[in-house]
């Protein structure tokens, strides 16, 4: 496989094939995993606490950010 597709090609079967086994896939039941794509790993519980409370913090953010309203949606709120 090396020869025919390259060497990061079959890294990454060879990557999966063992991810495979280690979730024992034959049960049939899906494993979730946080996962950090840039550094090709599973996530550490601290990496998806500081990405959920990032994402948390935004929404909060956006739900207390001052709107600005047209003249027609006024129109529309002031009937």
């Amino acid at each position: 496989m090396k020869d025919g597709y390259g060497k990061e090609v079959h890294n990454e079967v060879v990557r999966t094939i063992m991810e495979i086994v280690e979730h024992n896939a034959n049960v049939g039941y899906v494993t979730l995993e946080l996962w950090n794509f840039e550094e090709k790993r599973n996530a550490t519980m601290e990496e998806a606490t500081n990405v959920m409370l990032k994402i948390w913090k935004d929404v909060v953010a956006m739900k207390n950010e001052p709107k600005r309203l047209d003249c027609e949606q006024l129109k529309i709120q002031l009937k």
